[in-house]
């Protein structure tokens, strides 16, 4: 699976029943929307509404994720529709609806996050 977009945030919340994980949903201008169970309150990146974060999402760990990406986690692909995909990323839920490529369900894939200027 491969995915690298730059998306707005057009919406984040607190879980109410978990204080130190933040619901995102974040959409692209191609047509993708992202929700995603952040855990802010842990990694100490904080994102809010109207921000811009790129979302790498790939197969292949990026050696020098340390420099590249502000969070960086691995998942596996749980579940895979017409246009949606889910990743679980020890338990929080990454959901991209818009996704057309190619992607299995077991597929190991690595998550970078990182907060964008502009």
């Amino acid at each position: 699976m491969k995915f690298d977009e730059t998306l707005t945030v057009v919406d984040a919340y607190v879980l109410p029943d978990y204080p130190t994980i933040k619901a995102l949903i974040m959409r692209d201008d191609k047509g993708h929307e992202v929700y995603l169970e952040y855990p802010e309150g842990v990694v100490k990146v904080p994102i809010d509404k109207n921000m811009k974060v790129r979302l790498s999402i790939d197969n292949n760990k990026d050696e020098n994720y340390r420099q590249n990406w502000e969070v960086y986690m691995w998942g596996k692909v749980y579940y895979v529709a017409e246009k949606l995909v889910r990743i679980s990323l020890g338990g929080l839920i990454l959901e991209i609806k818009g996704y057309t490529e190619p992607v299995n369900i077991g597929e190991k894939v690595y998550v970078g996050i990182k907060r964008v200027q502009g």
